[in-house]
């Protein structure tokens, strides 16, 4: 019988304030780097989980400091796994974001749904669940 190789996999837990957005940032791209994850795939979803969080904090807990935001990470064969796990309100839009605006035209761009869309170009897939009151926001990241 072969035993599975035990994968990379680390949690981060930071409470609901903006000022810990970038230290959860930094913590997750060093962990991703100190197990070999490419600069550019590790730019990516450090940015992607960066609006993720910041959405947990402005809709799912208005902006109320001091509540439970957990990331877990998991470096697979072929991708990254980020499971963003909050218990403020739940998600009700699925809507995908399309945005349609002139790039060139800076003054006037979208002031919401960016970080949706970043996410959703970015990342290969990304799914929300509630499971026993706790919000529950993956992202998938392949590494070939």
């Amino acid at each position: 019988m072969k035993l599975r190789e035990s994968l990379p996999e680390n949690s981060f837990t930071i409470e609901s304030d903006i000022e810990k957005i970038t230290f959860l940032g930094k913590e997750v791209t060093k962990f991703l780097i100190n197990n070999n994850i490419e600069k550019k795939i590790t730019y990516d979803i450090e940015l992607c989980l960066l609006e993720a969080i910041n959405n947990v904090i402005r809709h799912s807990y208005k902006g109320k400091a001091g509540m439970p935001i957990q990331v877990d990470v998991k470096i697979m064969s072929d991708k990254i796994e980020l499971k963003i796990i909050d218990s403020g309100i739940s998600r009700t839009n699925f809507d995908k974001p399309v945005l349609d605006f002139d790039p060139d035209d800076t003054e006037n761009l979208p002031e919401g749904g960016m970080g949706l869309y970043i996410i959703d170009q970015l990342m290969q897939s990304n799914s929300y669940e509630v499971i026993n009151g706790e919000n529950i926001y993956t992202l998938e990241k392949n590494l070939h």
